[in-house]
């Protein structure tokens, strides 16, 4: 069982993966709860046999925030009550809808909660508001379950696996994983157009720098007219951002949804620039892909891109002054350009693999 039950993010993107590689070693074994929309947006094949839609009647109207969070409760209670026997609860992030399903059927089944943490809200430094102390709250509790449940942990970095520790989730269940970003198939040709592209990808909500793209367009209109902008993905803010791209008549920016991941790899292949504007980050998967897709990428320095090196070009987290024109400079000169592409091709080889990293996984929970 799988929980990207409030969109598509990295975490979810890194369980989906380990449950086809685990249904690659025992064919017909795993069962994925989630909305039907997670097949077209997965980048893994879900065959439909494979998949419980999870559905709530408030799913149509999902646009805003107060809605998306009460779509995400709902699904929260409809994965609870209809989770299937298993093994194994693996969720996608350590947040209550993740966490309550797998906790609810660890009870009801005797399985063994798998959860994996990108990133702990209390690690973060946010600007105190109720939308902050809920967040909070709502980690405390969810790692609360995580405890009681005695879960599985898949952590990503040592800050992660130090503030659990310290939070009361047993060592020995805090396992080191990493991430990989390599397509399923083979990666598309190079098909770079005459005009400039430059790609966002992730969820759209404030701490993944949404509305720095808009400020970036604003720019681009006039420091480079022919650039366009595309932000792929979904989520809360999408209806608000969409609004304020047509209420300001914004023609160099599109924002089509989720695409599957034959066009996002495609995508990438026939970009110019990747732009990361996200203050906050647990796996940097958007990152890493673009990386392994040749793209240079311009990135707010964070900790979760360590593992990459200098690959990234990092500017001060939050100096959107400074992101916009670190794009405005190289979209400006091609040259500079041409050696950031070539710098990026040489070096993201050495980037891990899914098969060896999802092999090591899966290797750890049969140790378990």
């Amino acid at each position: 069982m799988c929980g990207p039950l409030s969109g598509l993010s990295g975490g979810d993107v890194h369980a989906l993966r380990l449950l086809w590689h685990w249904n690659q070693r025992e064919p017909g074994r795993v069962v994925l709860l989630a909305p039907e929309g997670v097949r077209a947006a997965s980048p893994v094949d879900i065959p439909p046999e494979s998949l419980m839609p999870v559905r709530t009647p408030l799913d149509r109207w999902l646009r805003g925030l107060i809605s998306y969070t009460a779509v995400v409760i709902g699904r929260t209670v409809v994965a609870s009550a209809t989770a299937p026997p298993a093994r194994f609860a693996v969720t996608a992030s350590h947040f209550f809808h993740d966490v309550v399903p797998a906790a609810l059927h660890k009870l009801r089944f005797g399985s063994t909660p798998v959860v994996y943490v990108h990133h702990l809200v209390g690690d973060k430094t946010r600007t105190p508001s109720v939308r902050t102390w809920l967040s909070l709250a709502g980690e405390r509790f969810s790692v609360a379950l995580m405890r009681l449940s005695r879960a599985v942990v898949f952590v990503i970095d040592d800050q992660a696996r130090e503030s659990l520790a310290r939070l009361g989730i047993q060592r020995e269940r805090l396992l080191m994983t990493d991430n990989a970003y390599d397509p399923l198939f083979s990666l598309p040709d190079v098909s770079r157009s005459e005009i400039p592209s430059v790609v966002f990808m992730g969820r759209f909500t404030a701490e993944k720098g949404i509305w720095d793209m808009i400020t970036l367009a604003r720019a681009l209109q006039d420091a480079a007219p022919k650039a366009q902008l595309t932000m792929l993905g979904d989520g809360p803010l999408r209806g608000e951002l969409l609004d304020r791209v047509a209420r300001e008549r914004l023609e160099n920016i599109d924002a089509p949804g989720f695409v599957d991941e034959e066009t996002k790899w495609r995508r990438l292949r026939g970009a110019t620039l990747f732009v990361a504007p996200s203050r906050e980050e647990g796996w940097g998967i958007a990152v890493g892909e673009a990386l392994r897709a040749g793209l240079p990428v311009v990135a707010y320095d964070l900790p979760a891109y360590s593992h990459l090196g200098n690959l990234p070009l990092y500017v001060p987290v939050g100096d959107s002054d400074r992101l916009i024109s670190t794009v405005v400079d190289l979209l400006r000169d091609p040259a500079r350009l041409a050696g950031e592409r070539d710098r990026v091709r040489s070096q993201s080889e050495t980037l891990p693999t899914w098969s060896e990293l999802l092999d090591a996984e899966l290797d750890a929970l049969a140790r378990v």
